[in-house]
């Protein structure tokens, strides 16, 4: 084999090339190297998480004006079966599964991680010291940005992680007032306890800080990136924690087709109008869905919703 040192441009494909996809035959980038390497830790580190065995859900949905996009997405959702993982850049919390990413204190134990994610590559093993050094260098300083970095892990996130959102609850008034239409929509009841679109369940964690992450010792013990890489997907701000999230997480996003035992009830809102509810319990008769119907009523006493047959 040739050495290198003649064509930075030739060696720097050559060495790419022993990446798996979607590097290969693409046009080298630095900061694809350190992609590269987190989509690697995260994904290693999705193998060792332990899941929730499953249980009941609820996932609060509005209605739209007749005949709208939001009227025939509600109606795939319960008589076609169908639900949507969203990527988190579709998230309305731009926190939300964004982590800091941090490499320590040290830039020499940060130039040792990176001359060691250059060795692993085989090809590396051919480069001339100087080529070797160079190609460091230019990591290095691609890399020193913070910024940088978190928005590499933002796109690794991004392209791996896809979450259909529920809560734990179907009496949360806030959640009745901005996820479904004040009121004037329903609440969809999911019992997951098997395959769920091929799906992991995650309860979330919700936390005063932003979660921080460090890279390299993530790639050095297991058990930090297994715990740290959940936590990444799973922690949110406190502000958010009525919502008592749990999520079913996948690598892609997009519609997929749920078991049809796994929508079992479907509750309407206080102020949700007749025709819709109307609307819904065709859908259901013509699909022939055996699902159970509730109303929200008020509490007379307090501030809080109770479910009524």
């Amino acid at each position: 084999m040739a050495k290198y040192g003649q064509n930075p441009s030739t060696e720097l494909q050559q060495l790419f090339a022993a990446m798996p996809l979607p590097y290969q035959g693409q046009e080298p980038q630095m900061s694809n190297y350190l992609e590269y390497w987190y989509h690697r830790l995260v994904s290693v580190a999705r193998g060792n998480l332990k899941p929730l065995p499953g249980g009941v859900f609820y996932k609060y949905r509005n209605f739209g004006s007749e005949n709208s996009e939001t009227n025939r997405r509600l109606k795939r959702m319960i008589a076609n079966q169908e639900v949507y993982f969203a990527k988190p850049s579709q998230f309305n919390d731009p926190f939300d599964c964004h982590p800091r990413i941090s490499v320590g204190y040290s830039l020499a134990r940060y130039r040792r991680w990176v001359e060691g994610i250059v060795a692993q590559n085989p090809n590396s093993a051919t480069l001339t010291p100087r080529v070797r050094r160079n190609l460091v260098d230019t990591i290095m300083k691609q890399q020193s940005d913070s910024s940088a970095r978190n928005q590499i892990f933002r796109n690794i996130v991004d392209a791996g992680t896809a979450v259909f959102s529920m809560s734990n609850v179907y009496d949360s008034l806030l959640q009745w007032s901005y996820y479904a239409g004040s009121h004037t929509g329903l609440c969809l009841r999911y019992k997951i306890t098997g395959n769920f679109c091929g799906s992991q369940l995650y309860g979330v964690e919700y936390a005063r800080n932003r979660h921080i992450v460090d890279i390299i010792k993530a790639g050095e013990d297991g058990k930090y990136r297994s715990k740290e890489t959940l936590r990444s997907v799973t922690t949110k701000a406190r502000d958010w924690q009525h919502e008592k999230e749990t999520r079913a997480i996948r690598v892609s996003n997009g519609l997929f087709q749920r078991p049809k035992s796994a929508l079992t009830g479907i509750i309407f809102g206080l102020r949700t109008d007749p025709a819709n509810k109307q609307l819904v319990q065709n859908w259901v008769a013509q699909a022939g869905l055996p699902i159970d119907f509730y109303d929200m009523a008020d509490n007379p006493t307090n501030f809080g919703l109770h479910r009524t047959p």
